[in-house]
C-alpha cells in the first residue's frame, strides 16, 4: 500500500513516560490556595500517577483528584494521599492502579483528569482540566508516533515504515466504514503498534494466563478507550483494520450495547483491508454440508473449531450481502436503532423491513445453500411403567470408531500436513468483557490462525477446502 508521506507528521517523544507537570501557577482570588505544580505520569501497565504541590496558609484538607477515560461519560475521583498536620508547602500523590481486570487501561488511552483542593478554612480551587495518554512506560520503550488525521500511530524501535503504512490503511478503514456504521471519525483512535510478541504480552488483556503463553494476540480493540493495539507483522493491515471497525461499531451502536456476534464480527471483516479465503473456504464447506447456523442463533459463535470458522465465513457474507442490496444507510440505521436499546429483531424490522428468517432466507438463496429447517422434536415419553434397569456392557476404551458408531455433531478437521498448509489467513476473535466497550482481539498460535477460545483453533485445520468441492459430508482437511 502506498504511503501519502505529505500527509502523515512523526514526532519524537523525549521517552516512554508522559508527564504534565509544572504550568502556570494557579491560585484563589485572595490567594490563601496556591497551585504551584501538578500533573499525572502514566506507569503503565500498573498506574497512572497523579500528584500535586499546594501551598496555603490556613493548612490543606485535602486534594480531590477528577479523571476520565476515553469516550466514558462518568467520571472518577480519589484523594491525593497528604501528610498529616501539614501547614504551608504540601505535596503529595495517588496512584490510580490499572493492572486489574476492571480497572484495566490499555495503552494509549486518554485521561482526562484536574484538581480541587479545599483548604482548613474552606476555600476551594479548581484547577484546569487537563490530559494525557497512558503511554507503556516499560523502560525498554522510546515511543515515537505517526499521526495522519484523527489516527495517531505509537510505535518503538526501527519500524517507522510499517507505523506510516498502518496510518494510511486508518484512514482508508474511516473512509470506507463511516457511511457503513454511520459513526463519527473525527474523535482520535490511538493506535500502538508493538514490534513483536514478546514486547505485546506484557501490554494485551487476556482470558486467562494458559492463553498469555500460548497464544499470539495480533490485534486488540477497545472501543470505550478509542484504542486498538496491533502486533506488526505480514498480517497487521487486516488486524488494524478488523479491530478499528469494532471501535466504529462501538460508536455507533454505543458503548454497553448488544451488537450480535454475526453483525458485529461480520461488519469488522466487511471492513477488513486484507480479508484472506480461509472463511470462504469453511462457508463452502457449510453450505454444501448443509451445516449453515441459522442467524438468529448467531447471537454468539457455537464452540466447536469448524463451526466458528464457519460462522466467521457466515458473518462476512451476511454483510457483505446487507450492504451490497440494500445500501450502507440501512446498515447505519440498524445500528443507530440497536443504539435506542431495540433488540435485533424489532430493529430488523423497523430499518429493512424484514425479521431475522426473511433475512436468513434471502440469503441463503443468494449463496445458494438448502433452507432452513426446524428440528423436528423429539416425542414426549409416554407415562408407565418403570422399565428394568439394566446394567451397560462395559467395552475397551477406544478412541477407533467401532461398527454402528454414528456421528452426532459436525467433525472435527484434521491438522493438515505441511505439503498441504497454505498461507493462513486472518483468524476469529475473542471478545474481553472486563469492561464495558473493551475488546475484541484476534489471536494466533504456532503460526497457525487461532481464536482465543480454548485455544482450540489452532487445532481446526483453516487450510483444507480445496477449490475441487469435495463430497457433501467431508469437512476440511
Amino acid at each position: 500500500m502506498a504511503v501519502a508521506m505529505a500527509a502523515v507528521s512523526v514526532v519524537f517523544l523525549s521517552s516512554g513516560r508522559v508527564t504534565l507537570a509544572g504550568g502556570p501557577v494557579q491560585e484563589t482570588a485572595d490567594g490563601a490556595i496556591k497551585l504551584l505544580s501538578s500533573g499525572a505520569e502514566s506507569r503503565f501497565p500498573d498506574a497512572v500517577r497523579f500528584f500535586a504541590e499546594v501551598e496555603s496558609v490556613n493548612g490543606i484538607q485535602d486534594i480531590r483528584v477528577n479523571f476520565s477515560e476515553g469516550a466514558r461519560g462518568v467520571g472518577q475521583y480519589n484523594y491525593i494521599d497528604l501528610p498529616k498536620g501539614a501547614i504551608g508547602l504540601v505535596s503529595g500523590e495517588f496512584l490510580q492502579k490499572i493492572n486489574t481486570p476492571d480497572r484495566y487501561m490499555p495503552p494509549g488511552s486518554r485521561v482526562r483528569f484536574n484538581f480541587e483542593i479545599t483548604d482548613k478554612a474552606g476555600n476551594k480551587l479548581t484547577s484546569d482540566k487537563r490530559e494525557i495518554i497512558v503511554t507503556d512506560g516499560r523502560p525498554k520503550f522510546k515511543w515515537e508516533t505517526v499521526t495522519q488525521g484523527p489516527i495517531t500511530v505509537y510505535y518503538s524501535g526501527p519500524i517507522q515504515t510499517r507505523a506510516e503504512r498502518l496510518a494510511v490503511a486508518a484512514n482508508a478503514v474511516l473512509k470506507k466504514m463511516a457511511p457503513v456504521t454511520g459513526a463519527e471519525t473525527v474523535t482520535p483512535v490511538t493506535i500502538t503498534l508493538y514490534a513483536n510478541n514478546a514486547d505485546m504480552i506484557g501490554a494485551i488483556q487476556t482470558s486467562s494466563a494458559a492463553a498469555a503463553r500460548e497464544l499470539i494476540t495480533e490485534g486488540q480493540a477497545f472501543a470505550a478507550n478509542n484504542v486498538v493495539l496491533v502486533l506488526a507483522g505480514n498480517r497487521d493491515i487486516g488486524s488494524v483494520s478488523h479491530e478499528l471497525t469494532h471501535v466504529l461499531v462501538g460508536r455507533a451502536a454505543g458503548l454497553g450495547t448488544f451488537v450480535p456476534t454475526w453483525l458485529n464480527e461480520g461488519l469488522a471483516e466487511y471492513g477488513n483491508l486484507d480479508p484472506g479465503v480461509s472463511y470462504d473456504r469453511f462457508l463452502e464447506w457449510g453450505v454444501d454440508t448443509n451445516r449453515i447456523t441459522p442467524l438468529w442463533k448467531l447471537g454468539s459463535f457455537p464452540g466447536d473449531p469448524n463451526l466458528i470458522i464457519l460462522s466467521y465465513g457466515q458473518a462476512r457474507s451476511v454483510v457483505n450481502y446487507m450492504v451490497t442490496k440494500y445500501g450502507p444507510e440501512k446498515m447505519a440505521k440498524l445500528l443507530a436503532a440497536l443504539g435506542e436499546a431495540r433488540p435485533i429483531e424489532m430493529a430488523m424490522q423497523q430499518t429493512y423491513g424484514l425479521g431475522l428468517r426473511q433475512l436468513d432466507v434471502e440469503w441463503r438463496q443468494h449463496v445458494g445453500a438448502d433452507p432452513y429447517v426446524e428440528p423436528t422434536p423429539a416425542p414426549t415419553p409416554t407415562p408407565g411403567r418403570q422399565a428394568t434397569r439394566v446394567s451397560p456392557t462395559l467395552a475397551p476404551y477406544s478412541l477407533t470408531p467401532q461398527a454402528g458408531d454414528v456421528p452426532t455433531a459436525a467433525p472435527t478437521a484434521t491438522v493438515p500436513s505441511a505439503a498441504d498448509t497454505p498461507v493462513p489467513s486472518p483468524a476469529p476473535e475473542e471478545t474481553t468483557a472486563a469492561k464495558p466497550g473493551g475488546g475484541c482481539s484476534r489471536s494466533s498460535r504456532g503460526g497457525v490462525e487461532a481464536s482465543s477460545i480454548g485455544g482450540l483453533l489452532a487445532l481446526a485445520g483453516i487450510a483444507g477446502y480445496r477449490s475441487t468441492r469435495r463430497r457433501r459430508n467431508q469437512p476440511p482437511t
